[in-house]
């Protein structure tokens, strides 16, 4: 009798355990960390032709390393992690200090103050000399924020110049049908520019740049990132360098500063220069061959002397 009381208490037991109700909490999937930021430009204000091939957006979140994302000009969805950001676009340009959002600064490189005629200046200017930049365009915005859950939020960068136009022009130049070639340089400009900011940088470099010659005349122009306006320390020389047919190499200087400095809120500066140049009013420069094999007539643009 006691061993059929065991079989039927075993037989029993699952039935038992299958009476106990356990409650399922249903699996939620989790939160995705990634959001989409559909990006979009306004050219309205950007002078000139923009016309990139692409552009590179840096986004600088609260916490963590930067981000670059290279976009289409005429905008694009992007998937970004979720968060806030300052951020800025620009089209491709030389960019350096990227450590945060207000020390990015777009640059160009050093080169030598008679690089437009194929030469090479035994003595230095005294302060830096940097290449004119290319035409670039900018656009910031701070903060971007991304949404979590593949939400999309969406942001139109206003694109404007990083860059201001200077226009030079010698009129009363002698002896024009003697020259080879022409340069100039111009002191005290902006050494690069903080897109992220939207300014100028304070210190000042030399750019050299070409310089067409017709009779009596010799004009330039050149791009620059601006000029020191926020710095009383950044006074502005205009050099003329003028290549003559007997090989030497002659200069003229003329303080611009009140020229540029009442023309600082414009995008273009016009610098003119009405004194009358001549054998006694030049210096001597002295100069070497650079090297690089180019024809000095071509740098310094072509010469029409009839």
């Amino acid at each position: 009798m006691r061993n059929i009381f065991k079989i039927f208490s075993v037989l029993l037991l699952p039935l038992s355990v299958s009476c106990v109700h356990k409650t399922l909490t249903p699996e939620v999937p989790p939160v995705s960390k990634n959001g989409i930021l559909a990006v979009g430009f306004d050219w309205s204000d950007a002078t000139g032709s923009p016309d990139p091939e692409q552009l590179y957006m840096y986004m600088y979140p609260q916490e963590g390393l930067s981000v670059v994302k290279r976009l289409s000009p005429q905008g694009e969805s992007v998937k970004q992690e979720s968060g806030s950001y300052d951020t800025f676009v620009l089209t491709p340009g030389n960019l350096w200090n990227l450590d945060s959002y207000q020390t990015a600064t777009i640059t160009t490189n050093e080169v030598d103050v008679l690089s437009p005629l194929g030469l090479k200046a035994e003595t230095a200017p005294e302060e830096p000399v940097c290449a004119v930049p290319d035409p670039i365009w900018y656009g910031a915005a701070s903060p971007v924020v991304v949404p979590e859950g593949e939400k999309e939020a969406s942001q139109v960068y206003k694109m404007q110049d990083a860059f201001i136009h200077f226009f030079v022009s010698f009129s009363h130049v002698k002896h024009t049908d003697r020259l080879m070639a022409a340069s100039l340089a111009l002191s005290g400009v902006s050494s690069g520019f903080r897109p992220g900011l939207g300014i100028p940088v304070d210190d000042a470099v030399t750019i050299p740049f070409g310089a067409s010659v017709l009779v009596g005349t010799v004009k330039g122009d050149a791009l620059s990132f601006g000029h020191c306006a926020g710095n009383s320390a950044c006074p502005h020389t205009i050099t003329l360098f003028l290549l003559f047919s007997d090989g030497s190499l002659k200069v003229f200087q003329k303080d611009v500063t009140d020229q540029v400095q009442g023309q600082k809120a414009e995008k273009n500066i016009y610098i003119y220069v009405d004194d009358e140049i001549t054998t006694d009013v030049l210096m001597d420069f002295a100069f070497s061959d650079a090297g690089t094999g180019i024809d000095p007539l071509l740098p310094g643009g072509q010469i029409d002397v009839s």
